[in-house]
């Protein structure tokens, strides 16, 4: 195998330490790693015993400006952080996907991505996605859809500083270039690729870096036509929105057989449970842009494509025909169906009174179906990553007798939550009063976070939070999302 730099950048030496050892234990080939770190202060960690020194550059800087003093031949090179975590063979299993994509590229292939850490509820790699622009027109990124089961790595517009391998050629060619790796790429027709699998970890999530526009007009208007990111207008294409460059949005998935037939005996289990929950969703036309509903066409795909979840969906007349192709028997919803209110519900707060309605959606559902133990209300662009589609729901996770609605960083998160049978007609006369309350101070539609807010303080023995670490999470308590359980991919 040829061998590997591996470059990483820290404030002080020792905070490196851990990940150069992990990565040369956890190698295949460790005596083909060379190390190498760029640091103003600190010693240097030692390396176990039969390795060559590691290469300490006093320096404050990122190993991408520090590769050319470090470069001793390396065919390969890894550009990495003091955070990341090695999993076994990461250098032989790193060096045969460059391989493979490199009959994809152009020149050459590049390997990046997000990696996930302990925190992440999903174990994957994320593509680094677009996700709007700054003030001085700097694009902002964050992690994009996870690559969960992907077949293979996919195509990427983003190159992220903290993870990249490819060959040294990149490397040495991009220090020249001041405009950044992305922008280096771009030129030179190198391919980008966001990893398929979590072959290295980062012991904490990593904050996601912005990209300045490039000063060559005519090199931003090809990469806004091939990735759909316009720095000139400052629009982006719901493909940068994800990081995924196919027209539905999914990535092309291969679950593992032993994946397969644990969830097929946790079916079995969950039936056994004796809970029997109704989900409920409903696709409406909200004034939101082209972008945004391109993403939640997509995901609300991904909820309607799960086999063992039983869904009644509502959508209003414009898309009742778009919404009656993809899940059969959608009702029509009218605003009988939904919040009592005199306020005037116009463009300006529909997509308040949209969730405000949630709770009497639920109430409407359950008039049709009495034989159900909970009522669960679904958002229907929920589901931001695909998920196995025969994948076995345990509720016993969520379904309890209090209704139970996950909280992220100390606020309700209104996408998701479930409702015992006989508290559906408490929920709404909850709901009706603050938003009556609401009217009568002249305040207008309330939002649903802060009605939720409110009922959690004041009647927290009917109502229950569950502290999650992101948005729309919920649903993956009711999963076996994280591949530790799988022991492996």
């Amino acid at each position: 195998m040829a061998r590997i730099l591996l470059i990483m950048a820290a404030h002080r030496a020792e905070e490196a330490a851990e990940a150069f050892l992990s990565a040369l234990r956890e190698a295949a080939e460790p005596g083909m790693i060379s190390c190498a770190l760029a640091a103003p202060e600190g010693d240097a960690p030692a390396l176990p015993d039969g390795h060559a020194g590691l290469c300490l550059l006093r320096r404050d800087c990122g190993p991408w400006n520090a590769v050319p003093d470090a470069w001793q031949g390396e065919t390969w090179v890894l550009a990495g952080t003091p955070e990341m975590r090695f999993r076994r063979e990461w250098d032989r299993l790193l060096t045969r996907e460059a391989e493979i994509l490199q009959d994809r590229s152009a020149v050459g292939a590049i390997l990046t991505g997000c990696l996930p850490s302990p925190e992440d509820v999903i174990a994957a790699v994320s593509p680094l996605a677009a996700s709007g622009f700054s003030e001085d027109g700097s694009l902002i990124t964050a992690p994009g859809l996870p690559l969960r089961y992907a077949y293979e790595s996919e195509p990427a517009a983003l190159i992220h500083p903290d993870f990249c391998f490819t060959r040294a050629g990149f490397f040495l060619e991009a220090a020249e270039d001041a405009e950044g790796p992305c922008w280096a790429a771009f030129r030179r027709r190198w391919s980008v690729f966001t990893l398929q699998a979590p072959w290295i970890t980062v012991a904490s999530p990593a904050a996601c870096p912005t990209v300045r526009s490039c000063g060559d007009p005519d090199l931003l208007r090809r990469f806004a036509t091939h990735f759909g990111i316009d720095f000139a207008a400052r629009t982006l294409s719901p493909q940068a929105r994800e990081g995924v460059w196919r027209a539905d949005l999914n990535v092309p998935a291969k679950v593992p057989l032993r994946v397969r037939v644990q969830e097929r005996l946790r079916s079995i289990d969950a039936i056994a449970s004796r809970i029997n929950p109704l989900a409920v969703t409903a696709w409406l036309t909200l004034p939101i842009g082209e972008d945004e509903a391109g993403l939640d066409l997509a995901r609300f795909r991904r909820l309607c494509g799960l086999r063992n979840l039983p869904l009644a969906c509502w959508a209003d007349r414009a898309a009742l025909p778009a919404a009656s192709r993809i899940v059969p028997g959608v009702r029509e919803f009218t605003r009988r169906l939904g919040l009592r209110t005199a306020i005037r519900v116009d463009e300006e707060n529909a997509a308040a009174y949209a969730a405000l309605s949630a709770p009497f959606l639920l109430a409407a559902a359950r008039l049709e179906d009495r034989v159900r133990t909970h009522f669960v209300w679904i958002d229907a662009n929920y589901l931001r990553y695909p998920v196995y589609e025969r994948t076995s729901l345990d509720w016993r996770t969520v379904c309890g007798d209090s209704v139970m609605i996950a909280r992220v960083n100390g606020r309700p998160d209104p996408s998701m939550f479930t409702v015992p049978e006989a508290l559906v007609p408490m929920l709404c006369d909850d709901f009706s009063v603050q938003c009556e309350q609401s009217a009568r101070a002249g305040m207008g539609l309330p939002h649903a976070a802060g009605v939720w807010a409110n009922l959690l303080h004041d009647h927290p023995d009917h109502y229950e939070a569950v502290d999650l670490p992101a948005p729309r999470e919920l649903l993956s308590l009711t999963m076996p999302l994280r591949e530790e359980e799988w022991g492996g991919i």
